[in-house]
C-alpha cells in the first residue's frame, strides 16, 4: 500500500481490492480529523464563550458550546465519507466525457487512496494549524493537495481504463478549483487582518 504514494502508476495498474481497505482508509483519514477537532476544541471553546458571553446567558452559552463540540468532532468523519464520494463521482463523470469504462464502485475504491497523504501528514498538519501563520498553512495546504492530485491522476486512469492525458485533465479541473480556494482565502483573511489591524 505505501507504493501508492511515491509510485501510483505501478500501484494501481496491480490493484485488485474489495471495500474493506478503501473503507478502512477512509475511516483512518476522518477518526484522524476529528482527533485534531478534539485536541483544538479548546481553543474554539474558548473563543465563543467570549463572543457569546455578551449575548446570551450562561446556560445558552453551555448549550451552544456542547452543541458546537459534538459537530467539532463529529464533522471530520462524515465529512472524510461524503467528500469521497463526492470526489469519486465528480471525477467520474468528468472520465465518461473522455470515454472512461468500468463502474462506479471501481472509481470508489480507487479514488480512496488519495486520502492517504492525510493520514501521513496528519501531525505536520496539526502543528502548521497550532503555532503557523495562515501563509505557512495555505502553503501546505495546496501542496498537499498537489500529492493528493497525483496519486488521483492515476487512480482515475487506471479505474476508467483512459490515457494519461485525459486522467490529468480529468482530476486538473477540481484541483485547479480547490487551489485557487485556498489562496482566494489567503487573500481575504489577509486583506481582513489588515482591515483589523492585526
Amino acid at each position: 500500500m505505501i507504493r501508492v504514494l511515491y509510485n501510483p502508476d505501478e500501484f494501481f495498474r496491480r490493484l485488485e481490492t474489495g471495500f474493506f481497505i478503501p473503507v478502512l482508509i477512509v475511516s483512518l483519514s476522518g477518526i484522524i480529523g476529528s482527533i485534531i477537532s478534539y485536541l483544538k476544541i479548546g481553543e474554539i471553546e474558548a473563543y465563543l464563550t467570549q463572543i457569546l458571553s455578551e449575548k446570551l446567558t450562561v446556560e445558552q452559552v453551555r448549550i451552544v458550546i456542547e452543541i458546537v463540540r459534538v459537530q467539532t468532532i463529529i464533522s471530520p468523519f462524515l465529512s472524510a465519507f461524503i467528500s469521497w464520494i463526492i470526489i469519486a463521482a465528480v471525477l467520474h463523470g468528468l472520465s465518461s466525457i473522455f470515454g472512461g469504462k468500468n463502474g462506479f464502485s471501481r472509481t470508489l475504491k480507487f479514488t480512496s487512496f488519495s486520502f492517504l497523504p492525510f493520514i501521513v501528514l496528519s501531525p505536520l498538519d496539526f502543528y502548521l494549524f497550532s503555532f503557523r501563520p495562515a501563509i505557512h498553512l495555505t502553503i501546505f495546504s495546496i501542496a498537499k493537495t498537489v500529492w493528493q492530485a497525483n496519486i488521483l491522476v492515476f487512480a482515475v486512469k487506471h479505474s476508467r481504463d483512459i490515457d494519461l492525458k485525459r486522467s490529468i485533465i480529468c482530476v486538473l479541473i477540481p484541483t485547479s478549483m480547490l487551489i485557487a480556494i485556498s489562496i482566494y482565502s489567503l487573500l481575504t483573511f489577509q486583506q481582513f487582518r489588515m482591515f483589523k489591524g492585526f
